[in-house]
């Protein structure tokens, strides 16, 4: 596995144009003629390129399309690399492909692996695309983290906030100076793929204070009643019990509340918080079968 990372799994890469000009890039796994695409959205620093094991899983598992969308200023897209725009734009990049994909015929079932589960949620929960998602999936969303992250993100974000500001440095929101957290173990128990992830080209290392001010929007909106609208959606989450990010437990209980318990598909897995590495042939077969 480590030693086809830097390949990811030999995919298929697309583009796509957004609502505002913005080329958008996409790995592709399976069958590109298949009806029904699963469209996942990675976490706030990684890639659609971490999202492989699952495309191979799909390919060799599955009839279907697996779809990894680099979200704006990430993975494969260069352009402004580390900044977002909005929370709107934020939300139109992923709705404009799908519906690109839904006109051509497809079925599309949403997902999202980390922050990717949280904008997923939002994604559905969007007017222009009601009745056009057939499924939501979510593994490790972070709607809720542990104590232990969610501090050092706020004392990173304040230190650099203090710092400019201390030497009276006006902060631009377009320049990505502001340096996000990574712990690589956090992710992962396997040497050999922190030290992969460690070497990852495409990793986010830096990103606009507009981002962070993005990113806490989407969480926050995450978090309201916003996203119960498309509660007639069948939803699954795929949690890992030895996750050190998420609160697994409030998670579970919060999507519960928001799509209800009948509506609701919980899975636990023994695994880290990057839990595709490990586990992705487990996590395509329930996939699989919550869409039968």
């Amino acid at each position: 596995m480590i030693s086809n990372f830097n390949e990811f799994g030999n995919s298929t890469i697309h583009t796509h144009t957004s609502s505002d000009g913005y080329t958008l890039h996409y790995r592709s796994w399976g069958n590109e003629c298949a009806k029904d695409i699963i469209v996942m959205l990675h976490g706030g620093v990684s890639h659609s390129g971490w999202q492989y094991p699952l495309g191979n899983s799909f390919t060799n598992r599955s009839p279907y399309r697996f779809v990894a969308l680099d979200r704006r200023g990430s993975g494969l897209n260069a352009e402004k690399r580390g900044h977002i725009v909005s929370v709107q734009q934020e939300l139109n990049d992923v709705a404009s492909l799908l519906l690109d994909l839904v006109q051509n015929g497809a079925k599309i079932h949403l997902a999202g692996w980390c922050f990717g589960g949280q904008i997923a949620a939002l994604v559905a929960a969007q007017s222009e695309l009601k009745g056009k998602i057939s499924n939501l999936i979510m593994i490790t969303p972070g709607f809720w983290f542990t104590e232990r992250y969610g501090d050092i993100l706020v004392r990173t974000t304040h230190s650099v906030k203090q710092v400019l500001s201390n030497i009276n440095y006006e902060l631009s929101h377009d320049i990505d100076y502001f340096p996000v957290p990574l712990a690589v173990e956090d992710f992962t128990d396997d040497p050999d793929l922190q030290n992969a992830l460690i070497s990852d080209c495409l990793l986010l290392r830096n990103v606009t204070l507009n981002t962070i001010d993005v990113w806490q929007e989407l969480a926050d909106l995450s978090r309201t009643d916003l996203i119960s609208s498309s509660r007639g959606i069948p939803v699954m989450c795929i949690l890992a019990n030895r996750d050190r990010l998420v609160d697994n437990h409030a998670v579970a209980e919060y999507l519960i509340s928001r799509y209800g318990k009948e509506n609701t598909d919980v899975i636990w897995l023994d695994g880290p918080h990057a839990i595709q590495f490990s586990e992705a042939d487990r996590i395509v077969k329930y996939i699989c079968s919550f869409l039968r």
